[in-house]
């Protein structure tokens, strides 16, 4: 296992325009589910992750607006 390895991946997004709780919460639900597939099928980052395959833990996401 490489020393470099990959713990939690994630990301700050900036939304123009204000958005209910239901939409924030459907938005951050398809941001981690895309995540966990990018990474997934990565196969450069593979030999890094902690866990194969990654899960939504491993996974973090802010909305801002």
């Amino acid at each position: 296992m490489p020393n470099n390895e990959v713990l939690r991946v994630g990301g700050y997004f900036d939304i123009c325009t204000p958005l209910s709780k239901e939409k924030a919460r459907q938005l951050a639900v398809e941001l981690v589910e895309d995540f966990v597939n990018e990474v997934n099928q990565n196969e450069r980052l593979k030999p890094y992750l902690t866990e194969s395959p990654f899960t939504d833990k491993h996974i973090y996401v802010a909305i801002l607006s």
